[in-house]
């Protein structure tokens, strides 16, 4: 990219499909590590654009390609983008990247090396794997809300989206351990 040296990530190239805070975060730390980290949204621009603080706080250091990914036209540059990339990243419910030809099982046809990290709300399996997730609801979920509020009192919602920040971290690990965990095998 022509970029100065930044980080101990630097010439790691980043797709990030993600969107809100959780996913987005995640590709951030490798930004911040010096990786180059381009994100993906439609031509409006992701969902959270509406809530400006939450977009600048997860997407710093990034380039942004605005591209409708449902388009047929779409299809060779995504493949073209996975083949470039060394980490894809999303966070869609299960059975969503499917379809957009996004799934693990296509990216390691298309790019054998890539680490793949799909940041789910409640995994691709069991009861829950289907349905979508948010801070909000984890919180409720979690029991988060009664632990804040303590006993006895209403529940009180975190609102520096707690969960969606460690989820965030979380995925930022675990990209990070695929990263090492390709560098140091044959």
């Amino acid at each position: 990219t022509g970029r100065p040296r930044r980080g101990p990530l630097d010439g790691v190239r980043v797709l990030d499909f993600s969107a809100f805070v959780a996913g987005p975060l995640g590709a951030q730390v490798l930004a911040d590590l010096g990786a180059d980290v381009i994100k993906v949204e439609p031509p409006g621009g992701e969902a959270m654009r509406q809530a400006a603080y939450a977009v600048a706080a997860c997407q710093r250091g990034k380039r942004s390609l605005a591209m409708d990914i449902n388009a047929p036209e779409a299809g060779p540059v995504v493949e073209a983008l996975i083949g470039w990339a060394d980490v894809v990243l999303h966070n869609f419910r299960v059975g969503v990247s499917e379809r957009l030809g996004i799934d693990e099982v296509t990216v390691a046809r298309l790019n054998h090396r890539a680490v793949y990290c799909h940041a789910s709300a409640f995994g691709t399996h069991g009861p829950r794997a289907l349905l979508p997730g948010n801070d909000a609801l984890m919180q409720a979920v979690t029991g988060f809300e009664r632990a804040v509020g303590g006993e006895g009192n209403d529940p009180i919602a975190g609102t520096w989206i707690p969960l969606d920040m460690a989820g965030g971290w979380v995925a930022g690990i675990g990209m990070l351990a695929g990263l090492y965990a390709r560098a140091t095998s044959p």
